[in-house]
C-alpha cells in the first residue's frame, strides 16, 4: 500500500513532486490526473470541491421564500460537489482505496483544513491522516516542512473552527437574506461580516454628507528660539472659544515665563514590521495604486513561483525559532548600503515567539531571473520591508519643556536625533505626529533653566477640523481591521483588537466587491459610497446583523474553538439562538420595514410568491431565481448567463423539457465568440454540444 498525498491545487502538487524527486529520490510517472512513484500517489483538489447545499435540498417547502418557513436550522449540514468537481472528488476517493495513509497538503490555514476535511468526511474515507504544513514552496523550506509532518489530530480544533465559521455564515446568511428579501421585495443578501462592513461605510457617508466647516483654536508663541503652545489646567491645547484665547494674550503678553519642568527621555522608534497581507495591500495601493484584489493575486503568483512565503496571513510577525535563518537571508538580500544599518545579534520587533504557521509575508531567498513589471514591484516592496525590519532603530532624546508665569503654562516638545537608524534610507515609515514636536541638533539645558523671558509673537491659530473622506478600498480595509477600537465596552474593544477587526486576511478584499454587486454600494472614482438601498437596509436591519460587537463576539469564539478552549456544539446553539433573535426583531417591525423600504434599485423586484414558467420534463415547475432557473421537483438548473450569453426564458423551457437548443453568440474565456448547442445531461446540468 502506498501513501496518498493530496495538495490543495495542481501547482502545489507539482512543487511537492519536484521536492520528493530532488530530496528523497522518488521517480514519478504521470497517470493523467495523478502521479505515481514507488511510495506515493500524488494528486490535488481544485480548491473547494464541495459546497453546502441550498435550503430546498433539506425540504421542498424552502423552494418558496417566505417568512413562515423561517428559521432554517439544519441539524446536520449536507454538502454536494461543486460544478465540475465531481470527477476529481471520485478520483481521489478511488486513490484513497489504494493507500494506507493520506497526507493532507492543503494550504496552511483554516480554510485549507476545511477543504480536506469536508471531502474526507463526505466520501466517508477511513484512512489515517498526516498533515503537511508548508508556508513556503522553495525546495529547502518544503523539504523542511516534509520532515516535520504532523499527525492530523493536532489540527482538529482548526477544523472545528472552520466548520463553526462556515455553518455560522450559512445560518445567518440564508435566514437573514431570505427574511429581508421577502420583507423589502428587494434582493438583499445579508451576511454577518458583510452587513457590519456596510454599516461602517454608511456611517462614514453620513459623516461626509453632514459635515459642516468648523475650527478649533490654539495659542502659540516663541520663548527663546522654541515654539510653545498654551495648556489649560486639564492639559488641553485645542479650544473651541477663540475669544478666551485673545483675552489671555492681553493678560500675559508682558509677563516673564521661566522653566517649570524640563524632562528628558531617550526614545527609540523601531523599524516597521514585516508585511501582513492587509499591510501589504495598503502599501501597494498607496505606492502603486494596486487594488486589494490585484495585490493578493500578484502575491499568490509570487508564492507559487517560490519567491515569497504564504500570502494569506494577518500576522506581521516571524517565529523566533528561525531567527538565525532570517539574519542569513537578510544579509544575502541586502545591498552594501543596507548592510551598514543592520542590527545583528538582537531581536527586532518583527520577531516574536509565535506559531510559524501564522507568519508574515517575506522573500524566500530565491532570486527571480525576470518578472513582469507589477510582480517585480511587489516583490521588491516585500523584500525591502523584510530588510528594513532588521535594521537599527531611530534613537533620539525627547525633551518636554513646560514654562509658567506662576499661573498659566505653555509646553513644547523638542527632539534631538542621535541616530537616524533605518530612516537614513527608509523614509516612508515615521512616528505618529505629535503636537508641537520640533527637531534641533542640541539644547542648552543650563541656559534654559536660568532664563526668564516674555513669550514673543503670541497668536491665536485657527485649526480647521478635518473633513471626513469617503472610503476607498484601502482605507476601508484599514477601517475593517480597526473596527471596534472606538467601542464603549472595554471587553468588545479587546476582542476586536485580538481578532484584528472584521473578516480575515483571505476575505476582507471580497466584501466591497460583494456589496457593490448586491447594489448596496457603488464606486465613484476610487471612492466606495453607499446607495439609497444600502442606507435603507442599515437603517432597518436588526441591530445584531450590523453590529461590530456581535461580529467581535462571534470571531472571538471561533479563535477559542481553534485553541481548544471553547466547545463547537455550544457555539452552534448560540448561532441558532442568534438567528431566532433577529427573526423575532424583524418580524415585530414587519409593517415598518415593508412600508419604508421604497428605494430605486437596478435590481428587479423579488417575487416571494414564485410563478412557474412552464412544466419540466419530470412534471415539476420551472421557477426563476435571481441568478438561474431551476425545477422545483428534479435537480435541473439553467444559469441565466452562460459563457457571457444571456439565456432567454423560451430557451430555458425548451432545455428543461429535454430539447437541444442551438444558440449563437457565446464567448470563451479569451473573449472569442463561438456557437454551440445546449442540452441538459442526466445529472441535470447544462452541457455544450459542438457536433454538427
Amino acid at each position: 500500500m502506498k501513501t496518498l498525498i493530496i495538495a490543495e491545487k495542481p501547482s502545489l502538487a507539482l512543487e511537492i513532486q519536484t521536492m520528493l524527486q530532488a530530496s528523497f529520490s522518488q521517480k514519478f510517472v504521470s497517470k493523467g490526473e495523478y502521479q505515481e512513484s514507488q511510495e506515493y500517489l500524488l494528486s490535488s483538489f481544485f480548491g473547494h470541491l464541495l459546497e453546502m447545499v441550498k435550503p430546498d435540498s433539506y425540504d421542498d417547502k424552502y423552494k418558496k421564500w417566505s417568512i413562515e418557513n423561517l428559521p432554517i436550522l439544519p441539524v446536520e449540514f449536507q454538502f454536494t460537489y461543486k460544478e465540475g468537481s465531481y470527477k476529481r472528488g471520485k478520483l481521489l476517493k478511488d486513490l484513497s482505496k489504494q493507500c494506507d495513509i493520506i497526507i493532507n497538503a492543503t494550504d496552511p490555514d483554516r480554510e485549507g483544513e476545511g477543504i480536506f476535511r469536508n471531502w474526507y468526511n463526505y466520501e466517508k474515507i477511513n484512512k489515517p491522516i498526516k498533515r503537511l504544513w508548508a508556508t513556503s514552496l522553495t525546495l529547502k523550506d518544503l523539504t523542511k516542512a516534509w520532515n516535520k509532518i504532523k499527525e492530523s489530530k493536532q489540527y482538529d480544533n482548526l477544523s472545528f473552527a472552520q466548520q463553526a465559521r462556515s455553518q455560522a455564515d450559512w445560518l445567518v446568511g440564508m435566514n437573514a437574506s431570505r427574511l429581508y428579501t421577502v420583507l423589502t421585495t428587494e434582493r438583499c443578501p445579508v451576511g454577518r461580516v458583510k452587513t457590519a462592513t456596510l454599516s461602517i461605510i454608511v456611517k462614514r457617508d453620513y459623516e461626509v454628507e453632514n459635515y459642516k466647516e468648523s475650527f478649533t483654536y490654539s495659542l502659540t508663541g516663541t520663548w527663546d528660539k522654541y515654539l510653545f503652545t498654551y495648556l489649560d489646567k486639564e492639559k488641553n491645547f485645542k479650544f473651541d472659544d477663540k475669544n478666551l484665547l485673545e483675552i489671555l494674550i492681553e493678560k500675559i503678553k508682558n509677563d516673564k515665563f521661566s522653566i517649570l519642568e524640563l524632562n528628558k527621555e531617550e526614545k527609540k522608534q523601531s523599524p516597521p514590521k514585516t508585511f501582513s497581507q492587509p499591510d501589504l495591500q495598503k502599501a501597494a495601493d498607496l505606492k502603486f495604486g494596486f487594488s486589494l484584489d490585484k495585490t493578493l493575486k500578484i502575491t499568490q503568483e509570487l508564492y507559487e513561483k517560490k519567491l515569497v512565503t504564504y500570502p494569506r496571513t494577518d500576522s506581521p510577525y516571524l517565529p523566533e525559532s528561525d531567527l538565525q535563518e532570517y539574519y542569513q537571508r537578510v544579509n544575502n538580500l541586502a545591498t552594501p548600503e543596507q548592510k551598514l544599518l543592520l542590527l545583528p545579534g538582537t531581536k527586532p520587533p518583527s520577531i516574536k515567539n509565535t506559531d510559524a504557521s501564522h507568519s508574515a509575508i517575506i522573500p524566500t531567498g530565491q532570486t527571480p531571473d525576470s518578472l513582469p513589471d507589477d510582480e517585480l514591484k511587489l516583490y521588491n516592496l516585500i523584500k525591502e520591508r523584510f530588510i528594513v525590519a532588521f535594521m537599527k532603530p531611530k534613537i533620539y532624546d525627547q525633551y518636554t519643556l513646560i514654562i509658567t508665569n506662576g499661573q498659566e503654562q505653555f509646553r513644547t516638545i523638542i527632539k534631538i536625533v542621535k541616530d537616524y537608524g533605518f530612516q537614513k534610507i527608509y523614509k516612508e515609515q515615521d512616528e505618529e505626529p505629535q503636537e508641537e514636536m520640533q527637531e534641533f541638533t542640541s539644547i542648552d539645558e543650563a541656559f534654559l533653566k536660568s532664563l526668564k523671558e516674555i513669550i514673543k509673537g503670541l497668536a491665536v491659530n485657527a485649526i480647521k477640523k478635518t473633513k471626513p473622506k469617503y472610503f476607498t478600498p484601502a482605507t476601508l480595509l484599514t477601517a475593517m481591521m480597526n473596527a471596534g477600537k472606538t467601542l464603549e465596552d472595554k471587553e468588545s474593544r479587546e476582542i476586536m483588537a485580538e481578532v484584528e477587526g472584521l473578516g480575515t486576511a483571505a476575505t476582507r478584499q471580497l466584501y466591497p466587491v460583494e456589496l457593490e454587486k448586491d447594489g448596496f454600494i457603488e464606486k465613484k472614482g476610487k471612492n466606495l459610497i453607499s446607495t439609497i438601498k444600502g442606507k435603507k437596509l442599515i437603517e432597518l436591519i436588526a441591530p445584531g446583523l450590523k453590529s461590530v460587537e456581535k461580529t467581535a463576539e462571534m470571531e472571538k469564539k471561533l479563535r477559542l474553538i481553534e485553541s481548544g478552549t471553547y466547545n463547537f456544539n455550544v457555539y452552534r446553539k448560540e448561532i441558532d439562538g442568534f438567528v431566532n433573535t433577529f427573526l423575532a426583531e424583524a418580524t415585530s417591525q414587519k409593517q415598518t420595514i415593508e412600508s419604508s423600504f421604497k428605494v430605486t434599485s437596478t435590481f428587479p423586484k423579488f417575487e416571494s410568491q414564485q410563478t412557474s414558467l412552464g412544466s419540466c420534463s419530470c412534471g415539476g415547475n420551472i421557477i426563476e431565481s435571481p441568478k438561474a432557473y431551476n425545477c422545483d421537483k428534479c435537480k435541473k438548473i439553467v444559469w441565466k448567463e452562460i459563457a457571457s450569453k444571456r439565456i432567454t426564458k423560451k430557451q430555458v423551457v425548451s432545455l428543461m423539457q429535454g430539447k437541444k437548443v442551438k444558440i449563437e453568440g457565446f464567448k470563451s474565456k479569451e473573449k472569442k465568440p463561438f456557437n454551440a448547442t445546449l442540452y441538459i445531461d442526466t445529472e441535470g446540468k447544462v452541457k455544450f454540444d459542438f457536433s454538427k
